[in-house]
């Protein structure tokens, strides 16, 4: 099982109200497709532009990093648990 399908899987079971960018998304609460969506207008859309209370990013993937910020709420959490093997920048005042 993949680290984003389990990512899922955790938060469909306590109940999460959430958005997975994941072609399977079988275990998402609501799923959008990266190739046809984009992740932050379909957050921004579900949370009245006010951004997820959490944000998993699995992938590892440095594209995934690329204004990641902005999908989390202030006071929110970005949990990463993919490993990019070149290092990856941070907008450290997006954060904010």
């Amino acid at each position: 099982m993949s680290l984003g399908r389990s990512c899922n899987k955790w938060a469909v079971a306590r109940g999460v109200n959430g958005v997975s960018e994941d072609a399977v998304g079988r275990h998402s609460a609501t799923t959008t497709n990266g190739k046809t969506k984009k992740l932050p207008e379909e957050v921004a859309k579900l949370t009245n532009n006010w951004g997820a209370d959490v944000v998993f990013e699995a992938s590892g993937s440095p594209k995934a990093y690329d204004g990641i910020f902005d999908l989390v709420r202030p006071g929110g959490c970005l949990v990463l648990i993919g490993r990019p093997i070149d290092p990856v920048a941070f907008d450290v005042a997006a954060a904010a």
